[in-house]
């Protein structure tokens, strides 16, 4: 008896030695942002009704963590939080910049689908739109057939032709969003990233990729608003779930560059007016309408001052009379908002795509501006 008492001893010290001696897992590092706890249920916070700056759509915590409202609050900036399914009687223009979490189930999904031209509408009219668009997270939410960005933007995941990735590159160091960040900073998270977006528009700022060319960070212009997209874990990295640590600089920045984006109106030309540059070009706008109209039929414009000037006048002035100056870029401007736009365009007229250099004249009353679309 004495002997197996000594051995048994002898075991559960031995025991007691391997546990020390072996590497200790953290609690956090059994969590992974694809999987869920198999104790996980959804968090759904309440919502927030006021006079706001921001407007946080979310319909559960992102990881069961209330990140985007912890971050808003330690910038200092009001926000409203509205569920998905109330989107239809908000009213956005009331906000600077409105922000979508990111781990939602499919239904908030398709609830940001059915609101997409409400959002669009206010994109385009200035606005800007935070859309942490990284799904297949714990709440199990997959965006794939959904319109929830501005254009034609999708994306890849996990189950449509993606990956979860750890890795993450920084493109563009000289953006704010990663101020002060290097792609170190990003890498490892469990995951970095659920996938990358796809179709995205000509000239938009690539802010990060997975190292491969595959884009998990954008900022593309839409109408005269901004549309800032990531697929990224970037609540978790605020969250205390981070596999390396707290890393909410990376919201905070992304909050803080939202904030203070000057948002502008858009250049509405009916009641606006337009700005022309050319000195020579001033006496000739104060006349009416139609005396307009009879001198460029009676004497076609040089290339120095595009007849688009004179089409664009009849179109959109309406008669209307300006004088100020200004510059060429107005007209492409307003050109490209009828592109994106054709429903807005008078009856009988269209927008075409042209890719030449400079403003010129064609001899047909079209505006040609390098990439960028005409009348």
């Amino acid at each position: 008896m004495k002997k197996i008492s000594t051995i048994v001893m002898i075991f559960l010290i031995a025991l007691s030695t391997f546990s020390i001696l072996a590497p200790r897992v953290k609690a956090t590092d059994e969590l992974w942002t694809s999987s869920a706890p198999i104790d996980y249920t959804p968090i759904v916070p309440d919502e927030i009704n006021g006079s706001a700056t921001a407007l946080l759509i979310e319909d559960v915590l992102p990881w069961s963590y209330d990140s985007d409202a912890l971050a808003l609050s330690q910038l200092g900036i009001s926000y409203d939080l509205k569920h998905s399914w109330s989107l239809q009687s908000v009213n956005l223009a009331e906000y600077k910049f409105i922000i979508l979490a990111s781990d939602q189930p499919t239904s908030t999904y398709v609830n940001i689908a059915n609101n997409i031209a409400k959002i669009e509408s206010y994109v385009s009219n200035g606005g800007i739109y935070v859309a942490h668009a990284c799904d297949e997270g714990w709440s199990g939410g997959d965006w794939t057939g959904c319109k929830i960005l501005p254009g034609d933007v999708t994306h890849a995941n996990y189950y449509h032709g993606g990956y979860y990735s750890q890795f993450i590159e920084v493109v563009d160091p000289s953006s704010p969003i990663v101020a002060g960040l290097d792609s170190a900073y990003f890498q490892g998270w469990g995951y970095s990233t659920h996938g990358w977006f796809t179709n995205v528009p000509y000239g938009t700022n690539i802010v990060m990729d997975t190292g491969s060319g595959k884009p998990t960070y954008i900022i593309y212009s839409y109408g005269a608003g901004k549309v800032l997209a990531t697929m990224q874990t970037i609540e978790w990295g605020y969250s205390p779930h981070c596999w390396t640590g707290w890393h909410g600089q990376f919201l905070l920045n992304e909050l803080s560059y939202a904030n203070t984006y000057a948002r502008v109106r858009r250049f509405d030309p009916l009641t606006d007016g337009f700005q022309f540059s050319n000195d020579d070009f001033t006496e000739k706008i104060i006349m009416s309408l139609e005396e307009i109209k009879e001198e460029f039929e009676s004497s076609p414009l040089s290339n120095e001052i595009p007849s688009t000037y004179w089409v664009l006048f009849e179109l959109l002035i309406r008669g209307l009379i300006s004088a100020q100056k200004g510059y060429c870029g107005g007209m492409v401007f307003t050109a490209k908002q009828y592109f994106e736009n054709p429903s807005q365009l008078p009856s009988g007229y269209s927008c075409t795509y042209d890719t030449h250099h400079g403003c010129n004249n064609d001899g047909k009353g079209n505006l040609q501006s390098m990439d960028h679309p005409s009348l």
